[in-house]
């Protein structure tokens, strides 16, 4: 698809890191697919990618757990 921010490039499959806090926890995805624009590096996350993350990290969201790491190639 083309570039939605620097309307040059064409994105490309790879594969970024997405990291985070909520509620006092930190959260860090490794290997997530997305696709990456090789122009100015806009990367864009699959609606079934941005699902998947928000419910690891509201399964994640216990008392007592301040860092969680992920790694979608398991």
């Amino acid at each position: 698809m083309k570039c939605i921010q620097c309307n040059e490039g064409v994105t490309v499959d790879s594969s970024t890191i997405v990291a985070f806090e909520k509620n006092g926890a930190a959260f860090l995805f490794r290997h997530v697919p997305a696709m990456i624009c090789p122009v100015c590096g806009e990367e864009y996350l699959s609606e079934e990618i941005q699902d998947r993350i928000s419910e690891i990290k509201n399964r994640c969201l216990e008392p007592g757990l301040s860092v969680q790491v992920y790694d979608f190639r398991s």
